[in-house]
């Protein structure tokens, strides 16, 4: 038997994680149901790094923003002497 998608979206992954055992008991998978996985934790490998990287921009934007007010007050401090 299969639930309204608002009743499935409603369950908690612990229900979710169960019911899916129960029903693996007597279903047979073919290769895509290893594929699905396989590529499920390819795309969140690739998520992670992802956010690393965006970590990483955002540092190193910061910074360069903050040798370049360095830079400003040292044009400024020298264009003063």
């Amino acid at each position: 038997m299969s639930l309204p998608l608002k009743d499935l979206h409603a369950l908690s992954l612990e229900e979710l994680e169960r019911r899916h055992d129960e029903a693996a008991e007597n279903t047979f998978v073919g290769i895509s149901y290893y594929l699905d996985e396989v590529r499920r934790r390819e795309q969140l490998a690739v998520m992670r790094s992802s956010e690393r990287l965006a970590r990483a921009s955002f540092r190193l934007s910061l910074l360069s923003a903050i040798l370049a007010g360095v830079a400003a007050v040292a044009a400024v401090i020298a264009l003063l002497q």
